[in-house]
C-alpha cells in the first residue's frame, strides 16, 4: 500500500526525482513540497543498465527513511525506451493530468511512478518529443497565471513551447547546442577558436546575434567565423562568443520572426549561462528573456504531479 499525505503538518514524506542522461538528483520532500534534502548521483544512463536500476536508486536515497510504501516521483531519462521501464509519450496537448495517466511502474514496484515524455506532430506530420522539461513546464504552471505564451527551454537541443490554459499545447525542437558542439569541436571551425571556460559573453556575440537577424542564412554565417579569423579580424579567443551569437541569434530569429502578434516576454528554463545568452539574443528583437530557476521549476512540476496523485494536498510549492 503506497502513503498519502493527507495534510501539510503531517510528518509523512515523498521523494522526486530528476533522472538525467548523466546525472540524477534526488529531493525528500515533506508534504507541503518543501525540500527537507537532496542527493545528486553521477551515473550515465548505460551505466545504470549495466549497475541495475534498483541499485542505483537505493544509492541514490541513501540515508534517508525510505520503505517500500514512500511515494517516488521519477522524470526523466529513467521512462526512456533505454531507461527503467519506458513510460510512453503522452501526445499533446497535454496537462498534468495527462502525464499522470501515462505514468508506469516498474515491475512489481507501484509506490514508483515514471513519469512519461510529451510528443506532438507537426503541420507535415513530422514527430517531435521532449523528455524532462515537461515537468519544469508543470513547474511554471505551477508558479504562473499565464493563460497562453511561448516558452523556451534552453538546452543541447532546445525547445520552443506553446502553452495555453496550463497545457502544452505543441512544441518544437532546434539542435543549436549540439551543433554549437560538433562545429568547435569537429569541424574546420575548431582551428579559429579558442576554448573558453569563463562563461562569460564577450561583446562578439552581439555581433552574431545581430548577423543572423539580418537573414542571410546560417550556413553561410556560420563560415564568416573562419574567414574573419584567416584575414586577423575575429581573434580566437572571440570567435566562439561570435559563433553562439550566430546560432543562438538565429533560432531565435527564426521563432519571433513568422509571429504575427506582440510578444512582451519569454520564459527560459535551462542552464543559467546559455538561458542568459537566449536572453540577450531575445533583447536584440525587443523581447524579454526571463531567466527562471530550471531545478526549482522541476521540483515545483514533481510537485504538481505529486498533488494529482493525492500525495500533496497544499498549494504551496518550495
Amino acid at each position: 500500500m503506497i502513503n498519502k499525505v493527507t495534510s501539510a503538518a503531517s510528518s509523512a514524506t515523498w521523494v522526486g526525482i530528476d533522472w538525467g542522461t548523466t546525472n540524477i538528483r534526488a529531493y525528500l520532500l515533506d508534504a507541503s513540497a518543501t525540500i527537507l534534502d537532496r542527493h545528486s548521483l553521477a551515473r550515465h544512463i548505460k551505466d545504470c543498465n549495466e549497475e541495475g536500476w534498483m541499485n542505483v536508486f537505493k544509492k541514490l536515497v541513501e540515508g534517508w527513511d525510505v520503505t517500500d510504501s514512500t511515494p517516488i516521483i521519477i522524470c526523466g531519462m529513467a521512462g526512456s525506451k533505454f531507461g527503467w521501464i519506458e513510460a510512453p509519450y503522452a501526445a499533446c496537448p497535454a496537462g498534468v493530468s495527462d502525464l499522470v495517466a501515462k505514468s508506469a511502474h516498474p515491475e512489481g514496484i507501484q509506490n514508483i511512478s515514471i513519469l512519461p515524455g510529451l510528443c506532438c506532430k507537426d503541420a507535415r506530420g513530422n514527430h517531435d518529443v521532449i523528455r524532462g522539461e515537461e515537468t519544469q513546464l508543470l513547474g511554471l504552471f505551477e508558479q504562473s497565471s499565464m493563460i497562453s505564451r511561448l516558452i523556451c527551454a534552453p538546452g543541447t537541443h532546445t525547445k520552443w513551447i506553446s502553452a495555453e490554459n496550463f497545457t502544452v499545447r505543441d512544441f518544437h525542437t532546434t539542435m543549436t547546442g549540439e551543433l554549437f558542439g560538433l562545429l568547435t569541436e569537429h569541424s574546420i571551425l575548431a582551428q579559429s577558436i579558442a576554448k573558453s571556460g569563463s562563461g562569460e559573453i564577450g561583446t562578439k556575440f552581439e555581433d552574431g546575434v545581430r548577423m543572423a537577424a539580418e537573414g542571410d542564412g546560417l550556413l553561410a554565417n556560420i563560415f564568416k567565423v573562419r574567414a574573419n579569423g584567416l584575414f586577423n579580424e575575429l581573434a580566437p579567443e572571440d570567435a566562439g562568443d561570435f559563433l553562439s551569437g550566430i546560432l543562438v541569434g538565429t533560432d531565435v530569429f527564426q521563432e519571433v520572426s513568422h509571429l504575427d502578434h506582440g510578444l512582451v516576454s519569454v520564459p527560459l528554463i535551462g542552464p543559467k549561462p546559455l538561458s542568459e545568452r537566449y536572453a540577450k539574443a531575445l533583447g536584440h528583437f525587443g523581447i524579454e528573456g526571463i531567466v527562471l530557476d530550471a531545478e526549482e521549476l522541476t521540483v515545483a512540476g514533481l510537485a504538481s504531479v505529486a498533488r494529482q496523485m493525492g500525495y500533496v494536498e497544499t498549494s504551496n510549492v518550495a
